[in-house]
C-alpha cells in the first residue's frame, strides 16, 4: 500500500487500496490511481481527489453508473440515479437503467 504523511501526529497513514497517493485514507481522497483502478471519479472539474475505479468488464471505459466525457483525462462523472450506464449527466442520457 502507498502512505500519507499526518505531519500533526508524525505518522504514516495508509492510503485506500485503490489509491497510488492520496489526502486522506478515505475511498475519495485519492490523488492518483493504482493501476488496476485507471479512471478517476471526481464530483466536478476543479476536483483535484477522488475515488479511483476499476474498468468494467464489458466496457473500455468508467465502470457501471459513471461516464467518460473525454478519454484523455481519465476523468468518471457519476451518471443520474436511474441510469446504469450513460453518456452524459441527466435521465435523458441513460444508455440502460439501474435494476436496483
Amino acid at each position: 500500500g502507498h502512505f500519507l504523511f499526518d505531519s500533526e501526529k508524525k505518522v504514516c497513514l495508509i492510503c485506500h487500496g485503490s489509491c497510488r497517493q492520496c489526502t486522506g485514507q478515505g475511498v475519495t481522497d485519492c490523488t492518483n490511481c493504482e493501476s488496476s483502478y485507471p479512471y478517476f471519479h471526481v464530483t466536478d472539474d476543479e476536483s483535484t481527489q477522488g475515488q479511483c475505479l476499476a474498468v468494467s468488464e464489458d466496457t473500455s471505459n468508467c465502470h457501471y453508473g459513471y461516464f467518460l466525457p473525454d478519454p484523455s483525462a481519465k476523468k468518471c462523472f457519476q451518471c443520474h440515479s436511474t441510469c446504469k450506464t450513460c453518456t452524459r449527466a441527466g435521465n435523458e442520457n441513460c444508455l440502460s437503467c439501474d435494476d436496483s
